[in-house]
């Protein structure tokens, strides 16, 4: 059941990557827009991407408290060895939830102000990693790993 789970986690990281990366792309096209100044008003960015993003967060952090319901400090440190990708899963989530809510709060939803906090956003792309080490401990992959080696 872990590794179906983490399938599915895995799954749901690689979609959020393709919506992140969808996501910067509307940006740009509204900053080029923006330098562009031909009178037009820029494009905006489709309501739709950004309901997206909150629910990829949620889940992103209703996966964290599970974990740590369920595993507790050990999800951070286990057998005396830190867990370093779970503790930067931790700081992904956490980043990740301060650019959907905190500062948008803080920004007033200012396109301009918030445009320049996307930055954070690209931090969201880091979670491929975690997508490819989820990969190196399936069991499809094992015959590959060989391969590879």
């Amino acid at each position: 059941t872990k590794g179906y789970l983490e399938f599915i986690i895995g799954f749901v990281v690689a979609l959020n990557v393709l919506l992140t990366y969808v996501h910067l792309e509307f940006d740009g096209v509204v900053a080029f827009a923006r330098l562009e100044d031909d009178g037009r008003p820029p494009p905006e960015v489709p309501k739709v991407l950004d309901t997206l993003a909150v629910a990829f967060t949620v889940v992103f952090m209703l996966e964290l408290l599970f974990k740590l319901l369920v595993l507790g400090p050990d999800l951070f440190r286990s057998q005396g060895n830190w867990q370093l990708f779970n503790i930067f899963d931790a700081f992904t989530v956490g980043v990740t939830a301060v650019d959907t809510w905190v500062i948008p709060a803080m920004t007033s939803g200012s396109a301009d102000n918030r445009s320049d906090m996307s930055v954070m956003r690209m931090l969201r792309f880091i979670r491929i990693f975690r997508t490819l080490r989820m990969v190196r401990t399936f069991e499809v992959f094992a015959k590959l790993r060989v391969l590879v080696s």
